[in-house]
């Protein structure tokens, strides 16, 4: 049993882990991996306790840091804020707010000492606002992400303007929404057992992130007020007119922009919470032209210049409010926004040209890219070993463009093209064997059926007609097109691959194989659970292994299989054993169900990338 010397509360374990838990669940909900971990971080409030800060998990390199300087720096943060200086005539309102900056001052602290420290470097750091538990500490929660995988993700660079706070991506309003979840736990009258998550929809999080995103870029495009705009593109995007799904996009822009081209004013404005007449009024939009809203009414069809269009740019995700645009002026160029409306209930926030929200049917998420050049390519020369890289190439290119083809369409690469063409006459348009332009392929794909090409990228035949038997996979949830290219790959097998392109816009690329990964990727979380073993065992280091195991669980070897499981038995038998001071006879927990590591039959070496020379694995650095 674990005894806890930096002691709060007796939860306060429980109350990290499901913390970590939920926080994990939450980010995988919208598509991003991010690898949560939560720490807590708790104040004094009173004389006379052991320890004036207390750090969870203690066992954590990170409680080693000091944080003797915590105070002297949060009182130069609180002091620094001109809103400091304002007094409130209402004398308990100023206390509450006062206190509040204080508060806020202090988990900033917090953040700037956690990554200043060496065991935090690799890091970002999101602290929340405090609870007294126990009337003892100030308990801040902390959230903490790799900074490779936050990076990675865009996002906006203003975190305030004219006095709002901005949310500057969903992943940083999500951050927001589970800190804000705990302290609100840390705040009840007792001491919380843990995060009250169960019967919780992550996804309810996530939308709420979603919501507080969309009304930041309202009010970076100059609309301070509570917008409806959310709602609005959700009634819109899932709303047919007259039978057809809803297509168009909308620019977010005060009205009398400078780089807003007006081509139509409305005179009558059209209201956001009138879903229908939005949703007619989207139907004028398309080659070039928006609807233009500001937030509260859509005022008129217009068009951003050419040399004004939005251009990619990614902004380190990361960084704090302290050092990213820490002021009442948000940057210039984060003041329009576009809203494409995707049809099927879907639509997409975006700045300049990075995706920052997709929101289908109510569930958001981050955007993903409709088609991978990376996955295509890798899976491409998985599949055709004997494909150059310029075959690779022009494979990738007719990928690209049959994306883009308005009604869907299907893209087969076979190996035994010309065969194929050929067993599928008369279902079929045979061709001279020859490579597709852009322009021919975007006219061939107009009819109805596939485009069969050979590895090569040679066009064999148009308006294919794919066979096949019926299968177990499939999905009826998707149309014809869908689940004849799954019945026809099936047939074929390795010789084959499919591109879909569905009306609705998705895209998808059969077979789905595993991503190749470095065989270290495995090793080093089964290490991990070998030396979370002897480390009293480590229940939190264990089973934090154990789960990124899991994920990978398609790679194990037969011998990784059976390390895992007999790792596993040991951690049982330690939680079956009963306390020192318990009646005879009496264990802990007598069984724990839990599902046994086997090979996959179809894992072999083709799934493992050459391991880079200076990969050590975790006992060579000890």
């Amino acid at each position: 049993m674990r005894t806890i010397s930096q002691f709060m509360w007796g939860f306060q374990p429980h109350f990290r882990s499901s913390l970590e838990t939920f926080a994990r669940r939450a980010f995988e909900s919208i598509d991003f991996g991010a690898g949560p971990r939560a720490y807590l971080i708790g104040f004094a409030t009173q004389p006379g306790l052991r320890f004036p800060v207390c750090f969870e998990s203690e066992a954590d390199p990170l409680a080693q840091i000091s944080f003797a300087d915590i105070d002297g720096l949060a009182e130069r943060i609180y002091t620094d804020n001109p809103e400091s200086e304002l007094i409130d005539s209402y004398r308990p309102l100023h206390e509450r707010r006062q206190q509040n900056l204080r508060d806020r001052a202090r988990a900033e602290a917090v953040k700037v000492t956690l990554e200043a420290a060496a065991a935090g470097a690799d890091r970002y750091f999101f602290v929340g606002m405090p609870g007294v538990v126990d009337s003892a500490y100030a308990v801040h929660p902390i959230l903490a992400f790799p900074r490779g995988r936050w990076d990675a993700k865009p996002a906006l660079a203003t975190t305030v303007f004219d006095r709002f706070t901005v949310e500057r991506s969903l992943q940083h309003a999500l951050v927001t929404e589970l800190l804000s979840k705990a302290t609100s736990a840390l705040r009840q009258q007792e001491p919380p057992e843990g995060l009250p998550f169960i019967g919780i929809d992550e996804s309810e999080y996530a939308n709420r992130a979603a919501q507080a995103l969309t009304q930041s870029v309202v009010v970076l495009a100059g609309h301070a007020m509570q917008t409806q705009l959310h709602t609005a593109l959700d009634a819109v995007a899932s709303q047919p007119y007259e039978g057809r799904a809803g297509f168009g996009r909308l620019i977010l822009a005060a009205d009398g922009h400078p780089e807003v081209d007006v081509a139509l004013r409305f005179l009558e404005k059209v209201p956001l919470d009138n879903a229908r007449l939005l949703r007619k009024t989207l139907e004028m939009t398309g080659d070039g032209l928006y609807l233009l809203c500001d937030g509260e009414h859509v005022f008129g069809l217009g068009a951003l210049p050419d040399s004004k269009a939005p251009a990619t740019e990614f902004v380190d995700a990361g960084t704090s409010e302290s050092t990213a645009a820490d002021s009442e002026t948000r940057l210039p160029d984060e003041s329009i926004f576009e809203f494409d409306v995707l049809g099927q209930g879907a639509w997409e926030l975006r700045h300049r040209d990075s995706p920052l929200l997709r929101v289908t049917n109510t569930r958001a998420g981050l955007p993903r890219p409709r088609l991978s050049e990376d996955d295509f390519k890798d899976l491409s020369t998985r599949l055709f070993p004997e494909a150059s890289a310029d075959d690779v190439s022009e494979l990738w290119t007719l990928a690209e463009t049959a994306a883009r083809a308005e009604h869907g369409t299907m893209l087969v690469v076979h190996r035994a093209a010309a065969q194929e063409a050929v067993r599928l006459l008369p279902q079929a348009q045979r061709l001279e064997p020859t490579r597709l332009s852009a322009r021919t392929l975007e006219a061939v794909t107009a009819i109805d059926g596939a485009v069969l090409v050979d590895p090569q990228a040679n066009c064999h035949a148009v308006g294919v007609i794919l066979d096949g038997t019926s299968v177990g996979a499939g999905d009826a949830a998707r149309g014809a097109r869908f689940n004849s290219a799954i019945r026809y790959q099936h047939a074929v097998g390795a010789d084959c691959m499919v591109v879909i392109v569905s009306e609705d816009g998705m895209i998808n690329v059969i077979p789905r194989l595993p991503r190749r990964i470095h065989p270290s990727a495995v090793e080093r979380p089964l290490e991990q659970l070998e030396i979370a073993l002897t480390r009293g065992p480590s229940y939190d280091d264990f089973f934090r292994a154990w789960t990124h195991l899991e994920a990978l669980r398609f790679y194990l070897t037969d011998a990784q299989c059976a390390r895992a499981n007999a790792a596993r038995e040991t951690l049982e038998e330690d939680r079956a054993k009963p306390e020192p001071d318990a009646p005879p006879g009496l264990g802990r927990i007598t069984h724990v169900s839990w599902t046994p590591f086997e090979p996959d039959p179809d894992m072999d070496d083709t799934y493992y990338l050459a391991e880079p020379e200076s990969t050590p694995l975790l006992g060579e650095h000890d």
